[in-house]
């Protein structure tokens, strides 16, 4: 339930916004002005509850996955299921060559799976932008063998709690993992020895359910605070109207 606390109390101020701008649509009408003043707050709404209900979902529904599938540190939890099934296995990665980069000079850093981030404060925004992935299959220590880990082209096996070190002073960063690490993996069983590695998490399982859950409770925050302001800001617009006298309406001719 607290998951989707934001997305209730979000609901809550745009039925109420919806409220008083049916009311106020006289007002509205004549004045074309102040439709734009309010759509663009209201997309902030919009936003809002996108962000504190389908974002919050999907994120959730990665953890009720996790509770259904396999999971476990023991070799049997990939052995025993039949071809094709989801599990989450964690173990250490193990004789992994080590990877080196076109552009940067990573090799002493040891990874065997890495990601390149640039900070980006363009257009007002501070973000990590992924500029690439290096990935290569990977041997996974677990009790009782190993197990090979296909990992996809181009970065399509996600990277989670992967630490991260900037480059210098430039604006880089790489995160990864390196051999020695503990990981749990998330994928499908391929064959009888291979995993095809759909998420690889820094840590147990216990660390992974914690971080999904970290994640869906920002989420929900942050789609609370677009919402709010949305709103505030609709509200400010409204009441600065609501105070302006209209024009006095020109006298009919005699």
């Amino acid at each position: 339930m607290l998951y989707y606390l934001p997305a209730l109390i979000l609901v809550v101020i745009a039925v109420v916004l919806t409220i008083i701008l049916w009311t106020r649509r006289p007002a509205l009408t004549r004045q074309p002005l102040l439709i734009v003043f309010i759509g663009i707050p209201a997309i902030f709404v919009v936003l809002g509850l996108v962000m504190s209900t389908v974002f919050v979902y999907l994120q959730r529904a990665q953890t009720i996955e996790l509770a259904l599938m396999p999971t476990g540190t023991d070799l049997s939890v990939f052995s025993q299921p039949e071809n094709g099934t989801r599990l989450a296995l964690t173990g250490t990665l193990v004789d992994n060559p080590v990877l080196t980069d076109e552009e940067f000079d990573i090799a002493d850093m040891g990874f065997v799976i890495f990601l390149l981030e640039q900070f980006n404060d363009e257009d007002e925004t501070i973000v990590w932008m992924l500029i690439r992935q290096q990935n290569q299959p990977l041997t996974l220590m677990v009790d009782g063998g190993e197990v090979e880990l296909l990992t996809g082209e181009g970065g399509n096996t996600r990277l989670s709690n992967a630490g991260r070190e900037r480059l210098g002073d430039s604006n880089f960063r790489v995160g990864g993992f390196r051999n020695g690490d503990s990981v749990t993996v998330i994928g499908s069983k391929s064959s009888d020895s291979q995993l095809t590695a759909s998420r690889i998490h820094g840590g147990d399982i216990a660390s992974m359910i914690e971080n999904d859950a970290g994640n869906a409770i920002a989420l929900g925050i942050i789609g609370l605070c677009f919402g709010m302001f949305g709103g505030g800001f609709i509200l400010v617009v409204l009441l600065i109207a609501g105070r302006r006298k209209p024009p006095p309406e020109a006298p009919s001719p005699a």
